[in-house]
């Protein structure tokens, strides 16, 4: 099945020749199939016009046979002044009445203004016979329309009986006035198609001579058509032997040789595209190859700084060591000095303490000697007692105890002052060997300051030799940096070039793909189309691009209305001219 027969409408039909094929009907579609299906658009403008021109004005009455609306109706063409029935071999959407399959209408005859059959005779078995019972349900004056197909695919609903060639007009006239029904042919013609595959056959009868409403123009004045038979005329009109189908069938023959030079085309660019392509693949190949080259030399300025880092790192250590050790030799400095200096306030305060007992000794020398004195003054009061002896007895007792009160007190005082002259003695003798041994101890620190000065002084020299390392170091590290920048550099140019390229690349593959799918597509075709007119089939062919999304010719005409006014094929500049100057589609 070709894409198109998808695409038929199907319109369910009367079944009224007698056969009982009502249980074949149900079941053909199911409720969402009829909703997805439309009446194709020929059938319903055609029928909107005929209800336009051939209603009576005023109050009216309409029948449609065939009314299930299992595609569309003309139902919602019927003005509100008309009373409109639906007519069916079985209960549905937009049937009013169900007939019986080759039984009579089941409504009055003469009293319909207006008949209706769109898309329905050809699928009745005897059409000719409900064509006459249409007939019957008329009003003198009253028309019958009939819209049938004169080609197009089989779709059987439940089957596909007859096509109508320009002439079944005025046969199916001459068969009704044949069987006592006053039937006049107003006008027939085919219709041409528009969107759709379907070529209408439309007839419009009048019943009796003469009508009270005369339309205000004819159908086939309102579409395109040709093979237009009118009342009274004696000649057809815009007459075509070939049916729209052959004349297709004929200008697809006739423009099978520019498919294949624009396919040529085609296969020409593609083949360019391949070339390019090939030498932008070698091109990639060889950025690839310097790019390789250029992350080897990276490498190797990558280890060198690495390398370098270390060094600056080791020396930076050393460096921090020898400050470290500088510091330390310099807290030790001060110690000392703060320990000589906390040992020469010691000393200091030693010989005021040798001072002090030096003030007390002298002190208690003083106190010795006026004991002396007093002891002589008492040794004088003594004799001078004794040689007054006679005075006094009781004087005398009295000198004797102040003598033996002095005596004591003498003797206390020398044991004090021994004992005082012990102590000093001892403490001086403390003092002298503290003094010593501070002596010995500031000798020491001196000793150990002059060395820290020295150790100071050959740190201060390392640490300048260290800081001149360290300036190399960070010198030479800053020019490893310097040429690692620089290969950074060159590595981002050629990354940059190398996506460039790639990018390039891609889009090229891109094309070639685009156009191999194009190409593909263009080959396959249903066998049908090559019969097509060549703008027809340009159509479809743009419309099937669109579909699969390859190519919409609608929207490239509306991004570049330049292709539009040169009246370019919207692919076909695209391919040739739009890919290189690299257009929007």
């Amino acid at each position: 099945m070709d894409e198109f027969s998808r695409d038929i409408p199907i319109r369910s039909a009367p079944l009224l020749d007698g056969s009982d094929l009502d249980g074949q009907v149900r079941g053909q579609l199911t409720s969402d199939e009829r909703d997805k299906r439309h009446m194709h658009d020929t059938a319903s403008r055609i029928g909107s016009l005929a209800i336009e021109h051939y209603l009576a004005p005023g109050p009216a009455r309409i029948l449609e046979v065939g009314s299930y609306d299992v595609n569309g109706s003309l139902r919602a063409f019927s003005p509100e002044r008309a009373e409109y029935v639906g007519l069916d071999v079985e209960e549905g959407h937009g049937v009013d009445l169900v007939v019986e399959p080759g039984g009579p209408f089941p409504v009055e005859d003469g009293s319909f203004d207006l008949v209706l059959a769109t898309s329905a005779l050809e699928h009745d078995p005897a059409f000719w016979n409900t064509f006459l019972e249409m007939g019957r349900k008329l009003r003198d004056g009253g028309y019958l329309y009939i819209n049938v197909p004169s080609n197009g695919a089989v779709h059987r609903y439940p089957q596909d009986a007859w096509r109508f060639y320009p002439d079944s007009g005025r046969a199916l006239a001459a068969w009704a006035q044949s069987q006592g029904l006053d039937i006049h042919l107003v006008e027939s013609f085919t219709a041409a198609r528009e969107q759709d595959i379907w070529n209408d056959f439309v007839a419009v009868f009048r019943k009796s001579p003469r009508s009270d409403h005369a339309p205000a123009a004819l159908l086939h004045e309102q579409v395109s058509s040709a093979n237009v038979w009118l009342e009274h005329g004696e000649h057809i009109l815009r007459e075509a032997s070939f049916t729209e189908d052959m004349t297709l069938l004929q200008n697809a023959v006739a423009g099978r040789a520019e498919v294949e030079a624009q396919l040529g085309e085609a296969r020409q660019t593609l083949d360019a595209e391949r070339a390019v392509l090939a030498g932008l693949e070698h091109e990639l190949a060889a950025a690839r190859t310097e790019v390789a080259t250029l992350l080897g030399r990276l490498g190797e300025v990558q280890s060198e700084v690495v390398q370098r880092q270390e060094e600056i790192a080791q020396i930076t250590a050393e460096h921090d060591h020898t400050r470290a050790e500088r510091d330390h030799a310099r807290a030790e400095l001060e110690l000392s000095r703060a320990a000589v200096v906390r040992l020469r306030e010691e000393l200091s305060e030693a010989n005021g303490w040798v001072f002090r007992l030096a003030g007390e000794r002298q002190e208690a020398e003083a106190r010795c000697e006026r004991l002396g004195r007093d002891l002589e003054r008492v040794e004088r009061l003594y004799q001078s007692e004794a040689k007054g002896h006679a005075r006094s007895v009781e004087a005398l007792e009295q000198a004797r105890q102040r003598e033996q009160a002095l005596t004591e007190a003498q003797a206390a005082e020398r044991a004090r002052l021994e004992a005082m002259i012990q102590t000093l003695d001892r403490g001086k003798a403390e003092l002298q060997d503290r003094l010593v041994d501070l002596d010995g101890r500031m000798d020491e620190l001196s000793r150990q300051a002059r060395e820290l000065e020295d150790q100071v002084e050959f740190l201060g020299g390392e640490n300048h030799r260290l800081g001149q390392a360290h300036a190399g170091a960070v010198a030479a590290g800053q020019h490893a940096q310097a040429l690692l920048g620089q290969r950074y550099q060159e590595i981002a140019t050629l990354s940059t070039l190398l996506v460039s390229q790639e990018g390039v690349a891609a889009q090229q593959a891109e094309r070639a793909e685009w156009l191999r799918q194009v190409t593909a597509l263009s080959l396959v075709m249903p066998f049908w189309w090559r019969f097509l007119p060549t703008a027809m089939r340009r159509k479809r062919e743009l419309r099937r691009l669109a579909r699969r999304g390859l190519f919409d010719a609608q929207r490239y005409y509306d991004l570049h209305p330049d292709v539009r006014e040169a009246g370019m094929d919207p692919l076909q500049h695209y391919i040739l001219h739009g890919l290189a100057e690299g257009r929007a589609v």
